[in-house]
């Protein structure tokens, strides 16, 4: 026998699957850009609300490509600093310029950490992220009724 003629095909994955991983990909990216407001939402109790000022820009000691902004903040008449990575925030509409005041989201039990407040809604990549996630919802409930139809028509000519 020849074994050219007796390999076996391996079974493709389910056309489905393709448009979940897509979704689940899709919902992923969301949360990991929008992490600071998921983390103030999950846990708003632990938070209070503050305005803080821009002392300094800088980037990254190790990367030199990551912007990094120096917030001074008061909380409980104590005056706190804090250097944050300063990323994904102008996609939210926010400055780092120096002297700019952001509204900060103040951990009361640790008060030296803190997140900026950032408006889901003001970034463009949510909205194309949204866009994306109810075109990848439409294709899988196509793809189920189609694959629904398909089955029924199938049975309906075995009898």
């Amino acid at each position: 026998m020849d074994k050219d003629n007796t390999k076996r095909r391996k079974p493709k994955p389910p056309a489905i699957l393709s448009r979940i991983v897509m979704f689940l990909f899709l919902v992923m990216l969301m949360l990991f850009m929008n992490i600071n407001a998921l983390c103030y939402f999950l846990n708003r109790s632990s938070y209070e609300t503050v305005t803080a000022t821009v002392v300094q820009q800088t980037t990254d000691e190790f990367l030199l490509l990551i912007p990094k902004v120096e917030v001074t903040y008061q909380f409980h008449g104590q005056q706190y600093t804090e250097k944050k990575y300063f990323f994904l925030e102008p996609l939210f509409g926010l400055s780092r310029e120096e002297g700019t005041t952001l509204t900060l989201h103040v951990n009361i039990y640790a008060p030296a950490n803190s997140l900026f407040e950032v408006h889901f809604f003001r970034n463009i990549l949510n909205w194309l992220l949204l866009v994306f996630e109810a075109v990848c919802i439409y294709n899988l409930i196509r793809r189920i009724r189609t694959y629904r139809l398909a089955k029924k028509f199938e049975r309906e000519d075995n009898l």
